[in-house]
């Protein structure tokens, strides 16, 4: 009472001592689409656990139950790709003897490689991106909007205010970005003034925006839509996420609609 703060409580609980301590510092690693790995301290003698995972807000005991688990740390396999989850983990201490649940956890798995996609953006609320369209860094404006669409009601805006501000969105992953089979054909057009440059490559990190590597440039001929189409040809190797870049010189706002990744 010596300074003038608040301490809040919560979660009281008298129980009898558990004879099978929960586990703690629960956490995941190597997230993918289809499968997250685990790990926990134990903090009692349990050679056996539990995991359970199900969608946000389950109440344990209502999910998907892993059990006779004996390794630590455990690869969950059988997800779905860009699902959010929760997971719970607890120890089995004998028959009849176990832990409480520890968690939730929360993890998103990665996006399923697709072959190919098409893209309006008129399913979304804006200024939301789709499913696995994600912007990259923190620099620029990128976002769907409702006004000046091609195929109604959305469509992207990406905006660079200048060449040290890049604006950057990624695309869906595919698992032939390097087969030479397939094209990316776009609908786009300069926002306010044209002239803007809207460049396509890939990433060799999809969360880094100085891993994009550059395989076109388009620049926007009017404040009508034009089609542009790309070619990657094998250059992108085993590379799967494609981005759209825009310059920020000149910092002219672009609008994208009706993407294709589409056998040529």
């Amino acid at each position: 009472g010596t300074t003038s703060q608040y301490i809040y409580i919560d979660d009281f609980k008298w129980e009898v001592i558990p004879t099978c301590p929960w586990p703690t510092a629960f956490t995941s690693s190597n997230i993918q689409d289809v499968q997250a790995t685990f790990a926990w301290t134990e903090m009692g003698t349990a050679t056996e656990w539990q995991i359970e995972y199900g969608a946000t807000g389950h109440t344990p005991g209502t999910g998907t139950i892993v059990p006779g688990i004996t390794t630590n740390p455990y690869t969950v396999t059988g997800l779905t790709g860009s699902t959010v989850y929760q997971f719970y983990v607890r120890a089995i201490c004998g028959p009849g003897d176990t832990s409480s649940w520890t968690g939730p956890l929360s993890v998103t798995t990665t996006c399923s490689l697709v072959s190919s996609f098409f893209e309006n953006f008129d399913a979304v609320t804006t200024p939301n991106f789709p499913t696995c369209w994600y912007k990259v860094g923190t620099t620029g404006s990128t976002y769907t909007q409702t006004s000046n669409n091609f195929s109604a009601p959305n469509c992207l805006y990406i905006y660079s205010s200048s060449t040290s501000a890049i604006a950057m969105v990624s695309l869906p992953p595919v698992n032939n970005a390097g087969a030479n089979t397939h094209q990316l054909r776009f609908m786009a057009r300069a926002n306010l003034t044209a002239n803007g440059v809207l460049e396509f490559g890939y990433l060799t990190d999809p969360s880094n925006q100085a891993s994009f590597v550059l395989i076109e440039s388009f620049t926007m001929p009017s404040l009508t839509y034009t089609e542009f189409i790309s070619y990657p040809g094998t250059s992108v190797g085993s590379n799967t996420v494609f981005a759209f870049r825009h310059t920020g010189s000149p910092a002219n706002s672009i609008l994208i609609d009706n993407v294709y990744w589409e056998p040529r």
